[in-house]
């Protein structure tokens, strides 16, 4: 079996079943629970929302809600472009069929364009690989089993890891990285944590209650990406040279367009915390500008005061 191949099967194993575990996915594709996690690694690099709770790997539906009816050909003719690095003629005609109908669904049945690529799925790259994917299994066996576990974990700003005691809920991916979402003994909340960041990792005898409200789309469902903090509302003006950006693609569950005269946009979107929007904000330059709340301005008037200290000319 491809490695393309193997990977439309592991979304479909996923798909159709709730509770596999690393183990269940490597034997029904004749590999080891090593390559099954660089699998899974890769899936979530290229967008695919897995994460490992309760019940096993699940795919996240707020974040991936397509329903598809692909036919066999185009099934194939997916496979074939994604094992390849260049184009495949003879697939052509059911390469651009599978396309539209991914592009129709994920557009909410806006306009297709006449266009069709080759799918390229990257590698995934972790460092010491070795090391995390050995706690992300004993990770993965503690959440079947419902144990707690104790681990050393060094946040950021820290200079000496802080023992926690966590009820381990899931194990889900952002932003290139995997995390632990879980209770945490110490600061008597659910909290994330990222795998690189841990240590000592032990699984106790203690058994924990998982509780039956939560949701791991509930909890990210209004951070921008990762950290939660106070609700709020941010609006922000783009120019128009960057507003087709955001007519073009949904960024936030919650975002709202507004247009304004000349081209310009007003982009509102309520987020858990300012402190990640911010950092993505401020990466348009001078094609943004926070209108609210004023919290957040007077965070960036800040920083810029500072970097202007530190490059302005001696």
């Amino acid at each position: 079996m491809s490695r393309a191949a193997r990977l439309f099967k592991i979304i479909e194993l996923i798909r159709g079943s709730p509770h596999h575990n690393a183990l269940s996915l490597a034997e029904k594709c004749g590999v080891s629970e090593r390559t099954i996690y660089r699998d899974i690694s890769e899936l979530s690099q290229i967008g695919i929302p897995i994460y490992f709770g309760e019940d096993g790997y699940q795919i996240e539906k707020s974040r991936f809600p397509m329903e598809l009816k692909l036919s066999l050909d185009e099934v194939l003719a997916l496979k074939a472009v994604a094992s390849s690095g260049s184009n495949i003629p003879v697939w052509g005609e059911k390469l651009r069929s599978a396309v539209a109908k991914i592009l129709e669904r994920a557009l909410g049945g806006g306009d297709v364009p006449d266009k069709t690529g080759v799918v390229h799925l990257p590698k995934a790259y972790v460092k010491d690989e070795k090391r995390i994917r050995d706690i992300f299994f004993r990770l993965e066996r503690a959440i079947t089993s419902r144990k707690r576990v104790i681990f050393r974990y060094l946040a950021i700003g820290r200079e000496e890891p802080v023992l926690r005691k966590i009820d381990p809920y899931v194990i889900v991916f952002r932003r290139h990285c995997w995390y632990l979402l879980g209770y945490c003994h110490l600061r008597k909340e659910v909290r994330l944590f990222r795998l690189e960041r841990i240590s000592d990792l032990v699984e106790t005898e203690e058994r924990f209650l998982y509780p039956r409200d939560f949701s791991v789309e509930d909890y990210f469902s209004s951070s921008w990406e990762l950290y939660q903090g106070k609700p709020c509302l941010v609006k922000i003006r783009f120019s128009k040279r960057i507003a087709p950006i955001f007519r073009e693609s949904r960024h936030h569950p919650t975002e709202r367009i507004e247009e304004l005269p000349g081209g310009d946009i007003i982009y509102t979107v309520n987020v858990k915390g300012t402190t990640e929007i911010m950092r993505w904000i401020l990466g348009f330059g001078k094609d943004a500008e926070v209108l609210e709340p004023e919290e957040l301005r007077r965070d960036i008037r800040e920083l810029a005061s500072h970097l202007l200290s530190i490059y302005k000319d001696d």
